[in-house]
């Protein structure tokens, strides 16, 4: 009698695990799907597909910066090149008569009061 509980305690030990050994392929089978492995594909495609976006976006934004920082510096050195104090540093001098600069010998009044403005102050002439 213990021969025939032996036997039938490894037939059904052995029936049990192979049951337990199919669902478990099956549940293997099942997780390695492209069912499952789809929702994992996706991702790693939509964050690759953002990090390219991101890297798009920052040469994007590279690139209009250098091209501001250019325009920048040209309109700064155009700014500089006209700067007045700087041409009055040279050694010239602006003529003001009645709050107008004067450009030519032939606008300048002798009968009128005149204002010289160098770099560093201005002068009154008085007319006589």
């Amino acid at each position: 009698f213990n021969i025939f509980i032996n036997d039938f305690m490894n037939n059904s030990y052995k029936c049990i695990n192979d049951i337990i050994e199919k669902y478990r392929s099956n549940v293997y089978n099942e997780l390695n799907s492209y069912g499952f492995r789809m929702p994992l594909d996706l991702v790693r495609r939509k964050s690759q597909q953002v990090d390219n976006l991101i890297y798009k976006l920052l040469k994007n934004i590279e690139h209009k910066t250098l091209t501001n920082k250019g325009k920048l510096s040209i309109l700064t050195k155009s700014i500089e090149a006209h700067d007045v104090n700087r041409q009055l540093k040279k050694g010239f001098v602006l003529v003001r008569q009645d709050s107008k600069y004067i450009t030519r010998k032939s606008f300048f009044n002798e009968e009128k009061d005149a204002i010289l403005k160098f770099y560093d102050d201005e002068l009154m002439l008085k007319k006589r």
